[in-house]
């Protein structure tokens, strides 16, 4: 089983490197969170539509969204209907650890429901989403 959210993880990790936003809209569940947390305990919840929005911004302007060269699969765990991928990262020289959430049907990973995510500080990603708000309302 433990292969299975390797093998998804993989399509998942392809998609964002290459902005397959129809994939990548796939395997995000309608009701995905992603909750993040620094070590100064900063606590961020960002949801599907603003990370496809975000996605889609990045794609409109050429960006990438990094190489995934420093994703590094720790282990796997299954419970209930889910399963857990830990993954490590060292993004921007800046160290960053995941667990990816996956609803399972019929022994299969189907759709990605939470991330939860602890990095070594959320200040700069608070204020980018805190302007976009603003500049939506306005």
């Amino acid at each position: 089983m433990g292969k299975k959210l390797i093998e998804i993880m993989q399509l998942y990790f392809k998609a964002g490197k290459e902005l397959n936003l129809e994939v990548m809209d796939k395997l995000y569940a309608n009701d995905f969170e992603n909750i993040r947390m620094d070590k100064a305990g900063q606590i961020l919840r960002i949801y599907k539509t603003q990370f496809m929005k975000r996605f889609q911004i990045m794609k409109a302007k050429g960006l990438t969204h990094g190489t995934g060269d420093d994703i590094e699969i720790t282990g796997t765990s299954f419970y209930d209907n889910l399963g857990s991928v830990l993954v490590r990262r060292n993004e921007n020289e800046q160290p960053a650890l995941y667990n990816f959430v996956w609803r399972i049907n019929e022994g299969n990973p189907k759709e990605l429901i939470r991330e939860f995510t602890v990095e070594e500080d959320l200040s700069e990603l608070i204020a980018i989403i805190k302007n976009s708000h603003d500049e939506e309302r306005s």
